[in-house]
């Protein structure tokens, strides 16, 4: 570098004005960690050189990553007009627009980009990361793809890949994406942080222990590592060692909603976290916060004020976050599709119809279906069940919805085509459990949608129907922030929703044989617990096991967002919870009239 410094600079003794000259000098600068003296420069041979298209695409490079994103716009444009049919400068545009959230506009950028170099990997990415913002998530897999076919060493494009895989249930093609990019990247904290995401999905968390820990060991910065070590030992019950982490995350970094929002889902909030409180009501009023981060912190919010018994603070903190979330979420609830949707399972799986399917079906007894509305008590019912010595959980695998596209909509299904849904499926349940139980719930609440298909696959298994008071269950959905589906954020939308699962419960009971579906009231388990459980017992073929009345002291990992409360001592506080918030229930009101 020394050498290459002492050239340039007898190059511009001999031509002050050589552009070539100055922009090495310029590199220099930054490789030797100068990045403002690098800008300085820059902005010195643009302003001397002010047709240099190599200048003008190098400043506009740096203030698109590093600087001010409006002003790179201005250079990329001014670069378009020296060489309007060059890829770099429509790329460069494009990026800029992306990092500035106009995705549209970025997105013909990459396009006409690639009209001119269809080759270049970088832009087929980008095309990527402006397609899944737009939600045209299948046109998003496919530029990742075609990015990672024409450069697989494009680490990035397996990181955005992996993210859709998760959003869409793929863990085992996120595990792969995430396994490559730390390939890729050994050496990275960002890369030891996505294969610990990754080993966290697949249960393997000693492994992912181990990768989070080195990630925050090269970068000790990196909040986001601790948080999610944290939610790894959560999940396994190792709250006090949860606690440590999330204190050590807190002091790096007191300024992340998602941090706040991790320690209040994972303890009861008391008076003595006054202080805590209070730091979280000025985060939420800062207003370089983002809207997904607000919302986040009104959840957190909410439910601590929701522990603290202060429910009119807490019910506004929560219709500030489903506000915001109903704002955020790309795909905008169907109430006429979700209507649709049901009435043609009703008019399709008819008695004489789920008859003729079954012959197809596999005779495993090993399956056991824990299904009803979100937040209904189904991760309670699974700890409970899972604590008997021949029954292991698989939790939310959410596989079954996607495999059964297929086959079950025509009237004689290929018996190959279910046999491979059976085997795919078994090797699935058995990787996410114990295999040699001969019983493994998968305690996917959606699943209800497509139970006529699930059982005339497995026409032997039992189910588990989760069932809650109606006000209590949608109370509960609307104040819990993970994962929640689209209809959640708005109290008109829950009311329509939960009708709409009311109608193809009763539905799929009307066509399954007698004994297949066990309904399980979430109050009567919390108050007389041991009758309940031999009922369940009975329904599954299993004896009895006194383990089952101890579910808190089942390690089985929970990640979902009851967590905590799974792992406690049932309590009846959760039980007509609604009553607190009956002065605003709204909409919601309405199912109090359900007979119930």
């Amino acid at each position: 570098m020394a050498e290459a410094e002492q050239l340039s600079n007898q190059t511009l003794a001999a031509d002050p004005n050589h552009a070539g000259a100055k922009l090495m000098l310029v590199r220099l600068a930054a490789a030797q960690s100068s990045p403002a003296l690098a800008e300085q420069k820059l902005r010195q041979v643009v302003a001397a050189h002010p047709d240099s298209f190599e200048g003008l695409m190098t400043l506009a490079w740096r203030l698109c990553w590093e600087g001010d994103v409006d002003e790179a716009i201005s250079f990329c444009k001014r670069a378009l007009q020296l060489r309007p049919n060059s890829s770099p400068p429509h790329y460069q545009l494009g990026c800029c627009y992306n990092r500035k959230g106009r995705h549209a506009e970025a997105l013909l950028c990459f396009e006409k980009s690639l009209a001119i170099n269809p080759s270049a990997a970088i832009a087929h990415h980008q095309r990527g990361v402006a397609l899944r913002a737009l939600n045209r998530v299948p046109e998003a897999a496919e530029a990742f793809e075609k990015a990672l076919s024409l450069d697989p060493k494009l680490a990035a494009a397996y990181e955005d890949m992996g993210e859709i895989y998760l959003e869409h249930g793929n863990v085992g093609g996120a595990i792969s994406c995430f396994k490559k990019f730390y390939q890729l990247e050994p050496r990275s904290a960002k890369g030891s942080y996505l294969l610990g995401r990754a080993l966290v999905e697949e249960r393997r968390y000693e492994e992912a222990d181990r990768a989070l820990r080195q990630a925050f060991a090269i970068d000790p910065k990196m909040v986001a590592a601790r948080i999610l070590l944290a939610r790894s030992l959560q999940n396994r019950g190792q709250a006090a060692l949860a606690e440590t982490e999330l204190k050590k995350a807190m002091a790096i970094d007191p300024y992340r909603p998602d941090l706040y929002c991790t320690v209040v889902m994972g303890t009861k909030i008391t008076p003595q976290d006054g202080e805590m409180i209070a730091s979280m009501v000025r985060l939420s009023k800062e207003p370089w916060l983002s809207p997904a981060a607000t919302s986040t912190l009104h959840f957190a919010l909410g439910k601590a004020y929701d522990d603290l018994g202060e429910y009119q603070k807490a019910i506004k903190s929560f219709d500030s976050a489903n506000e915001l979330q109903e704002r955020l979420k790309p795909g905008k609830f169907d109430s006429v599709k979700l209507k649709s949707t049901v009435d043609e399972a009703i008019a399709w799986f008819t008695n004489e119809r789920m008859q003729s399917y079954t012959k197809f079906g596999s005779d495993s007894e090993k399956p056991v279906f824990i299904v009803g509305m979100p937040r209904s008590g189904t991760t309670l019912l699974e700890q409970i069940v899972s604590s008997h010595t021949d029954v292991s959980a698989a939790g939310e695998l959410g596989v079954m919805n996607a495999m059964l596209e297929g086959p079950f909509n025509q009237e004689s299904p290929k018996e190959s085509e279910v046999q491979a849904i059976v085997q795919k499926y078994l090797t699935s349940l058995e990787k996410s459990a114990n295999p040699d139980s001969s019983r493994i719930t998968e305690k996917t609440p959606g699943n209800y949608e497509v139970l006529g298909p699930i059982l005339a696959t497995f026409p032997r298994a039992k189910v588990l129907h989760c069932r809650r008071h109606p006000v209590d269950n949608c109370i509960s959905l609307y104040t819990t922030p993970f994962m929640a589906p689209t209809f959640a954020h708005n109290k008109k939308s829950l009311v329509f929703a939960y009708k709409q699962y009311l109608r193809i419960m009763e539905h799929w009971k009307s066509v399954l044989p007698p004994g297949t579906i066990l309904d399980v009231n979430y109050e009567d388990v919390v108050r007389d617990r041991e009758p309940i459980v031999r009922q369940v017992l009975e329904h599954l073929g299993l004896e009895w096991d006194e383990a089952c009345m101890h579910h808190d002291k089942n390690e089985n990992a929970i990640s979902t967002p009851s967590l905590w409360q799974a792992r406690q001592p049932i309590f009846t506080s959760s039980v007509a919870r609604w009553k607190n918030y009956e002065p605003w229930l709204g909409p919601l009101a309405e199912l109090l009239e359900l007979d119930y």
